[in-house]
C-alpha cells in the first residue's frame, strides 16, 4: 500500500495511480459516474489537506455550465446550505457568444461556489483547460483540521 490511506482508498474503488509531482498524488478513474476524471491529492508530511477532482474537458461553456449547476445543486441538497458564489463572465465574452472561454484565460472570469462546512470547505469551479482552449470542472474539499496543520507547518518552514 502507498503511504497514504486516502490513496490505497481510491485504488480499492478503481483509481490508478498515474503520477506525483511536488507534494500532489495524481489517480485518475470515474467520480460521480463520470469517467476519465483526474484526483489529485495535495499533501504535506505524510497528510492530505486537499483533495482535487478535475473533470474532463467539455467542449462548449452550455455543457460545462450545465455539469457546473448539477453539481452545485446536488451539494446544495446534501449539505442543506447556500454556498458563496461568485459567478461573472468577462464583458468581452458575453454568454452566448460562443467564446465564453476566454474570459476564463485572462481570468476575466470566475464561476464557482464555495461551500463552508463544519469539517471543511468544497470550493466548486470552472477553469480553463490552456492546451485544448476549453473548460472543465473542478471540485476541492479541503479538510479543515489538516489545512490548519498544513498552515502550521508553511510557517515552521519560513
Amino acid at each position: 500500500g502507498s503511504p497514504l490511506p486516502m490513496m490505497d482508498k481510491l485504488q480499492g474503488k478503481g483509481f490508478t495511480y498515474v503520477d506525483k509531482k511536488g507534494g500532489v498524488f495524481i489517480l485518475t478513474g470515474t467520480f460521480s459516474g463520470v469517467e476519465n476524471c483526474a484526483v489529485g491529492l495535495t499533501t504535506k508530511e505524510n497528510f492530505v489537506w486537499k483533495v482535487s477532482v478535475s473533470f474532463p474537458s467539455q467542449l462548449s461553456w452550455n455543457a460545462v455550465k450545465a455539469q457546473y449547476e448539477k453539481y452545485k445543486n446536488s451539494y446544495i441538497d446534501k449539505y442543506q446550505i447556500r454556498p458563496e458564489v461568485t459567478e461573472k463572465l468577462s464583458s468581452r465574452f458575453r454568454e452566448g457568444t460562443g467564446q465564453e472561454h476566454w474570459g476564463f484565460e485572462d481570468q476575466a472570469s470566475t464561476w464557482q461556489s464555495v461551500f463552508h462546512l463544519p469539517e471543511g470547505f468544497i470550493t466548486l469551479a470552472i477553469m480553463f483547460n490552456r492546451q485544448q482552449s476549453n473548460l472543465f470542472l473542478v471540485v476541492d474539499y479541503v479538510d479543515k483540521v489538516n489545512y490548519i496543520m498544513k498552515e502550521q507547518i508553511d510557517m515552521e518552514d519560513i
